[in-house]
């Protein structure tokens, strides 16, 4: 999104959810969601609140934890994933799923968000969430 609808610090994220939901529930509603996985979550953490040190496997690091949704046909309702996963997850998915060769060694490493799905259930129907209306104030304010 732009900016303003990131869910960045200044922003209101009542606006930044809604956005998120009309790019969601436009896949749903359109053709493409029986072949889709969508992969939510969030560049940062919003703060330093995390209670679990990450750990160190390369100088880069993992840093904090951000949370991640899968939104699929195929995806196991209501399935919690303990493992420690990373954001080349989703590519290390996407490389396993079409027979690809990995870019780089972290990827290749990465575990895969595979055993989020389950590929023989039957696909789950598209289930749009109404956007919120009670968003209020402007979309991005200025802070010091």
């Amino acid at each position: 999104p732009r900016f303003q609808l990131s869910d960045h610090p200044g922003s209101n994220f009542c606006y930044g959810e809604n956005w998120a939901t009309q790019v969601v529930n436009t896949i749903m509603k359109s053709p493409a969601w029986k072949s889709t996985a969508i992969f939510l979550t969030w560049d940062e953490w919003g703060g330093f609140y995390d209670h679990v040190k990450p750990p160190t496997i390369d100088h880069f690091g993992y840093g904090f934890r951000v949370p991640l949704i899968v939104l699929s046909p195929y995806a196991k309702q209501g399935y919690i994933d303990h493992r420690t996963g990373e954001f080349d997850s989703m590519l290390k998915f996407i490389e396993d799923n079409w027979g690809l060769d990995p870019l780089t060694s972290r990827d290749a490493h990465a575990p895969s968000l595979a055993n989020a799905f389950d590929f023989s259930q039957t696909p789950t129907r598209p289930d749009p969430l109404p956007l919120r209306t009670d968003c209020t104030g402007p979309k991005w304010t200025i802070t010091g």
